[in-house]
């Protein structure tokens, strides 16, 4: 696909209009274009984004740019291993096979090269050193010898530095590139027998399986691919044999090879520092990475080695000398670092040694093998905040039934009206029984909490039912009402609150509230103002079936299928800038692939998000009070499955625990899901929410090589709570960091969150109300839940900057009057 045109839809260019007038010429500009495909993307991206992104609205351009109404890429057919959904991926990996320094011990690993991720995520890996291909199954703390592993040598059962390995699925075979004896091997995987010589006397680089199941290989001594059909015996030529060298119909040390679904062939010139792309029946190849000498800029590759092209044709290339994993796009001059580049090679866990291999797998997940670290790391991608995965990680489609849990948002309140109205099919439930373990005890009742732990505080329900707790805030509530500017005279909102009912009582409520970071260092009279909107949820709570995702799964399904959206999801935005002296297109935006011009946007970027976006109107942005008064808050989440209910089986709490918040160790909050009837079978817990308490020790764990202390310090944490049970190890754990779960206030801001969100619906006022605002809920601050947040403030984006007409909803709790109307916000 060429870098100006979308899908099948040329681009085309016309004539700009000269007139000065902005609001006029927009008018006349928006007449030109349909609005109806636009408009349910605007919410869609507001609650599922995971990288930059903006909407945007377009209409005719010159030809040396691309244009585009809210689209999305129809995915081909590429008979890939995977298929990343994602544009960014954390920077820290997790170790998945190995890491246990050298050696051959089954829990060791020693220079791994090629690796295969197959459907139940079991990773195959040619253990080269080792002279074995071994498989470790998901989570496993040790692998299998599939086929080696009995010293080195030329037998059957023996390999010689193997350095590939693939999987025919049609034959349910792995082939084996077997370097060090010359050779290509098949082992049929349901097969005891010992695995075949499929070809012989050929200096094996890579290997690789078209959609057809032939097999493509790559001669690294005679600078070639042939491809090879069954009962063969020489082999096809479909790239090089011209000898050694740098010319294009040449290679100089060809390694992996990649085959996409038109059958053209990727290969790794490693001695070329490039990646050739050699397309069916071609005789010379076009350079599509590198081929710039070798060095480590990002226009440059150093002995590349492994790579692998995923559905949008973006090359994943595994820079070896530069220890670092690149993605190119084939017209790109340059391409941009995915994971590592550090300056040095080095061991943590954001840092690689030699890799060799890469691969995906289903969920888009990126694994690397770190050569000189004898391990395999696993990166997963920056994903949003509506995150559900089945027991098997993956993230089930709209409408999907399968049983899943959430690592994100998971409810909301009958109260909130808008949520409840979006028609998503839920599940009520009331909680029953939670644990409270402060002050060295555990309770299961505020009062008594208060009573037998806290010194001088009213202990009793009060005449209008507000247990202690609720008495407190109330109190609070007073306060801010009465003189809610003076708050602003208060270092933070910790201080606000010792300064109203005292340290002891600020303590009672630390203890009895899930939530740490709201008695961390954020602003004092915004955060009062958030929550006299939050304090109004009360009543029956609902669980989206499938999840909070399915919100904006179902919309992209519905937009996609019935209204011709397209969406963009997987392009990065680079940069937003303006255009001088244009009037129809004003805003030129950069992603990793387009040049795109604009007459109007919608940005759905939260403020890390805008961080790495560069142009003069996201530095304008960036540089506005408003935008640097809002606080992210780092939050971690952590999911447990275990083998049986064991919490049922307490005689101190009963059986019917649903949450558990504790200030004496760092399981800080946990929710057991399989209390809800949905999800009993499940057995699973979500057994930590951290937004401060100890969220910088759950990440350190959680980037460790193994999860071993991970799960140490759960099960202590469990324990010290639940004394009079017997915890077994958990079968599987999910893991989750948000850099910007919530967000809040810095606590020297002087801005209201009102401010904030009339200021996101005109951030720049050289342009009108209708050309640019920011949506979500780091711009709605007054929320009572972030996903509530994040469509509000789409509604009254829409209304603002599009002139719909919503509305109002009625019984909607969290908004003064009990009515929300998102014109009364413009």
């Amino acid at each position: 696909m060429s870098r100006n045109q979308i899908g099948s839809e040329p681009v085309t260019s016309d004539s700009q209009p000269t007139s000065t007038n902005r609001s006029t010429l927009l008018s006349k500009c928006l007449k030109k274009k349909k609005f109806l495909r636009i408009i349910i993307g605007i919410i869609i991206v507001i609650l599922v984004i995971t990288v930059p992104t903006v909407i945007i609205k377009t209409n005719k351009i010159k030809p040396s740019t691309v244009v585009t109404e809210t689209t999305t890429v129809d995915n081909p057919t590429t008979q890939v291993q995977s298929k990343p959904k994602y544009n960014k991926w954390k920077q820290h990996g997790i170790t998945v096979a190995g890491g246990n320094k050298f050696g051959s011990q089954l829990n060791q690993l020693n220079s791994p090269h090629g690796i295969y991720i197959d459907h139940n995520k079991a990773i195959l890996v040619a253990d080269t050193n080792n002279h074995r291909i071994v498989e470790w199954k998901y989570n496993a703390k040790e692998g299998q010898i599939i086929s080696g592993g009995n010293g080195q040598g030329n037998s059957l059962d023996q390999l010689n530095t193997p350095i590939d390995v693939t999987v025919d699925k049609e034959k349910n075979a792995i082939i084996i590139c077997d370097h060090g004896n010359e050779r290509v091997m098949r082992l049929f995987r349901q097969s005891q027998a010992y695995p075949q010589i499929l070809i012989s006397n050929i200096a094996c680089g890579g290997v690789a399986i078209d959609k057809d199941g032939c097999l493509y290989v790559s001669d690294y001594e005679k600078s070639e691919v042939r491809r090879w059909k069954e009962g063969d015996t020489d082999g096809t030529l479909v790239a090089g044999g011209n000898g050694k060298g740098d010319r294009r119909n040449r290679f100089q040390g060809p390694r992996k090879i990649f085959v996409d679904e038109e059958y053209s062939i990727y290969v790794v010139d490693s001695e070329n520092h490039r990646i050739m792309k050699w397309k069916k029946d071609a005789k010379i190849g076009i350079s599509v990475a590198g081929g710039n000498e070798a060095g480590n800029k990002l226009n440059e590759l150093n002995s590349p080695y492994g790579l692998i092209i995923d559905n949008w044709d973006q090359i994943f290339i595994v820079d070896t000398k530069n220890n670092r994993v690149m993605r190119w796009h084939e017209e790109d001059a340059k391409g941009s670092i995915v994971v590592g580049g550090n300056r040095f090679p080095g061991e943590e866990s954001d840092e690689l040694y030699v890799p060799i291999g890469v691969t995906f797998d289903v969920e888009g997940n990126l694994y690397v093998a770190d050569s000189f670290n004898d391990r395999i790391q696993k990166y997963e991608p920056c994903t949003g905040r509506a995150y559900d995965r089945d027991y098997n990680e993956n993230s089930p489609g709209a409408y999907n039934t399968t049983p899943i849990t959430a690592q994100g948002s998971m409810r909301f309140y009958e109260v909130q009206s808008v949520m409840k109205q979006l028609a998503i099919p839920y599940t009520e439930y009331h909680y029953k029984t939670t644990i409270i373990n402060a002050r060295g005890k555990s309770y299961t009742s505020i009062n008594e909490m208060c009573s037998l732990s806290y010194i001088n505080l009213i202990c009793t329900n009060n005449s209008n039912g507000l247990d202690p707790r609720d008495q407190l805030w109330e109190k609070l509530l007073e306060e801010y009402h009465k003189a809610p500017l003076n708050l602003y005279n208060f270092g933070n909102f910790y201080a606000f609150c010792r300064f109203v009912i005292g340290d002891e009582a600020c303590d009672f409520l630390k203890d009895t509230y899930r939530f740490r970071s709201w008695f961390k260092n954020i602003n004092a009279y915004a955060f009062m103002e958030y929550y006299d909107h939050d304090s109004k949820l009360y009543g029956p709570i609902y669980y989206p079936n499938q999840g909070m995702s399915q919100f904006p799964k179902r919309m992209m399904y519905n937009a996609t299928t019935f209204y011709d959206a397209r969406l963009y999801l997987n392009e990065e935005i680079l940069s937003i800038d303006d255009i001088p002296n244009q009037n129809c297109y004003p805003f030129a935006i950069e992603t990793t692939r387009y040049s795109i011009r604009a007459q109007q946007i919608i940005a759905a970027i939260d403020p890390l998000g805008w961080q790495s976006i560069t142009g003069s109107i996201a530095n304008d942005i960036k540089s506005n009070e408003h935008f640097q008064s809002i606080l992210p808050i780092k939050t971690v989440t952590i999911q447990c499955y275990w083998p049986h209910r064991w919490w049922e089986e307490s005689k101190i709490y009963g059986s019917d625990v649903d949450r558990i918040w504790t200030r004496q160790n760092c399981i800080t909050i946990a929710e057991i899901f399989s209390q809800r009837p949905e999800q009993r079978f499940q057995n699973a817990i979500r057994i930590v929410y951290d937004d401060g308490q100890c969220v910088e020790m759950w990440s350190a764990l959680i980037a460790r090589s193994s999860q071993e202390d991970l799960i140490n310090e759960i099960l202590r944490g469990l324990q010290s709570i639940f004394t009079d049970v017997s915890i077994q190890r958990p079968t599987k754990i999910f893991t989750k960091i948000w850099q910007g779960d919530w967000h809040f206030q810095t606590a020297n801001s002087h801005i209201t969150n009102r401010q904030i969100l009339s200021w996101a619906l005109n951030p720049l006022p050289r342009f009108n109300r209708n050309q640019l605002s920011l949506v979500g809920e780091a711009f709605y601050l007054n929320r009572a839940i972030w996903t509530e947040a994040a469509v509000k403030s789409s509604l009254i984006s829409l209304t603002s900057q599009f002139n719909f007409k919503f509305n109002c909803f009625e019984n909607d709790s969290t908004t003064s009057g009990g009515r929300f109307c998102p014109s009364d916000f413009i």
